[in-house]
């Protein structure tokens, strides 16, 4: 019995390293992009939250440290899109970052078409096929419910080089029509 605990907490701690490990690749490749410069919202600061929303869904959804781990990457690797500079294709183009990275730090094909899955997962308005899809998409988003909305809508807003008029119009419809689907993000 003590034996498969100490394999069991090896592994766990090899999967942590994993984490760790493309945590700070991916923190280094977003705050280190020129083109990312041109990006209010969508560079490292964006992609922390929704790595923290993630754990706490996770956690909150009673999901399987396997999966956590695959979402865990997924949302590190969700915007690296960006460093191209298109932003309407950016969501494949982060699919393709992490397809070309996530070999090097020894994950199975399987886990990269999760990961793959889960971040072409947050297209906007896109529909979730599983809870994990359901997890990511929710913590994307999680500055919707949260008090430093107005700040992160603005960011937003200078992103795009939209009107504030025009802003606020598409930003009221699109809260209308938003609606978290994991009950953790729901409370």
């Amino acid at each position: 019995m003590k034996d498969n605990n100490m394999k069991d907490n090896n592994m766990k701690d090899n999967n942590m390293k994993d984490v760790l490990a493309i945590y700070f690749h991916i923190k280094a490749k977003l705050e280190n992009a020129p083109s990312l410069r041109q990006f209010f919202y969508h560079g490292w600061m964006h992609t922390k939250s929704c790595y923290d929303a993630v754990c706490y869904l996770a956690a909150s959804e009673d999901i399987m440290d396997d999966d956590v781990r695959l979402l865990k990457i997924a949302s590190l690797y969700h915007d690296t899109g960006y460093i191209f500079g298109d932003e309407e294709y950016h969501e494949y183009n982060s699919a393709i970052i992490a397809r070309e990275e996530l070999h090097s730090f020894g994950f199975s094909e399987y886990e990269i078409d999760v990961i793959c899955r889960l971040i072409i997962s947050t297209i906007l308005n896109k529909k979730s096929i599983d809870v994990l899809e359901d997890i990511m998409r929710d913590a994307d988003l999680e500055y919707i419910g949260r008090d430093y909305y107005p700040y992160v809508s603005e960011l937003l807003r200078r992103e795009r080089s939209i009107l504030h008029s025009v802003w606020k119009r598409e930003q009221i419809t699109f809260l209308e029509r938003h609606k978290f689907v994991t009950s953790s993000a729901q409370k």
